[in-house]
């Protein structure tokens, strides 16, 4: 049993993040530095030894008087993500616990209390991103793009309400941060640039997969009609039962535009999904998947496979190349280090590498708000396979 739950463990990491108890269980010595605690990790499980013996030593050494200079814990945390950012690998991200036990409830879909959205930061400025269908701020209006000047009256990077990054150091992401809320709490943002206005938002359980749920929909195209699926994350044993409930309650679409933009998930539930689309595909469906820098995991070996045996085309950006198995490892009551500690069969192929796909379009941040140029040609594609599949079966 013991030997089961570490190879579903291992399939459940590479896909983005584990369902690990280890950070819950494990004895952490607060005694050093947190990059030198940092710094013990990757020593002791960091997936490349000949690095961690040759490059690792000198890199600390070279970020020490940053880290020992820091007067606040933010600077301290900035001196880690500049010591991981240097290290040639996904997966290794120095998180908030919050942010850490967030993920895990997210790939099991489960429900917690939030505001449905998280904000990128660029530079200085923060905008609103991953609007969750169905959630607080997908019903307050809030739309992907939309700067946010402030929040509860406060600049952004100043508010205890948001949590610490979440990207991975090494990979060209955009800061991300996610919000810390309770069940009921109140979050007023200020929105916009040109004419600021006040949305308030309050916090309730939801989740990626309730998003999910409530984001499918029917599109119009010209020939046919399109059923939409976003797998915010590839869940656990549901993200295959999502997608076959959705086709088999929308029988007329002609296409289906699956979303894989954004993190992985289980990497256990590739093959069911697989499965769900190929029995689709048998059956005349026509297959666009949507892909964007920030597509990694589960989700690129989900590209790669479609590509693969044929199922669909890939509309959007090149995915990031992240495909590792990883780990958590606790540093103290409020630090976790995400790190890889193993490869895949898929490593090979996708870490670093990613997957471009057949039609590459550009999505540059920050978008402007509401506009989605990658669903926009999605669309056109999935149309002028429809089109060409109603001629081939005219003649």
């Amino acid at each position: 049993m013991q030997r089961l739950w570490k190879f579903v463990r291992a399939g459940l990491v590479c896909a983005t993040f584990s369902c690990s108890l280890l950070v819950g269980q494990q004895r952490f010595d607060l005694r050093g530095s947190l990059l030198d605690r940092v710094a013990e990790q990757l020593t002791e499980r960091y997936l490349d030894r000949s690095f961690c013996d040759q490059k690792l030593p000198g890199l600390v050494e070279r970020f020490r008087d940053q880290a020992a200079g820091a007067t606040s814990h933010e600077q301290e945390r900035a001196a880690v993500h500049a010591l991981l950012a240097q290290i040639p690998a996904s997966h290794l991200a120095l998180l908030s616990r919050s942010t850490q036990q967030a993920f895990e409830a997210e790939l099991l879909g489960q429900r917690a209390p939030m505001l449905g959205c998280s904000l990128l930061r660029l530079g200085e400025k923060f905008y609103i991103d991953s609007v969750y269908a169905g959630g607080p701020a997908a019903q307050a209006g809030l739309r992907r793009g939309e700067e946010v000047l402030g929040i509860c009256g406060q600049h952004p990077a100043d508010s205890p309400w948001l949590d610490w990054r979440s990207d991975d150091a090494h990979l060209p992401d955009p800061a991300s941060h996610g919000f810390v809320v309770v069940d009921g709490q109140v979050v007023d943002l200020q929105i916009g640039s040109d004419r600021p206005r006040k949305v308030e938002l309050v916090a309730r359980p939801w989740s990626a997969l309730a998003a999910s749920i409530a984001g499918v929909r029917e599109l119009p195209l010209a020939s046919a009609r399109a059923l939409y699926t976003r797998l915010w994350f590839v869940y656990h044993e549901r993200s295959a039962r999502l997608l076959a409930a959705a086709l088999r309650e929308h029988p007329d679409c002609g296409g289906l535009l699956l979303d894989l933009r954004g993190r992985g998930g289980s990497a256990l539930e590739c093959g069911p999904i697989l499965r769900v689309l190929q029995r689709a595909h048998a059956r005349g469906l026509s297959i666009v998947a949507l892909t964007d820098a920030r597509t990694r995991s589960a989700k690129e070996i989900l590209a790669l496979e479609l590509r693969r045996r044929g199922l669909a085309r890939l509309v959007g950006e090149c995915t990031a190349g992240a495909v590792l198995v990883a780990d958590y490892a606790a540093l103290s009551d409020d630090a976790v280090l995400m790190l890889p500690v193993g490869r895949l069969s898929y490593s090979a192929a996708l870490e670093g590498t990613g997957v471009t796909p057949d039609v590459q379009v550009s999505e540059a941040l920050p978008a402007t708000p509401g506009a989605d140029p990658i669903l926009w040609v999605g669309l056109q594609t999935l149309e002028g396979m429809l089109s060409r599949s109603t001629s081939a079966h005219s003649r």
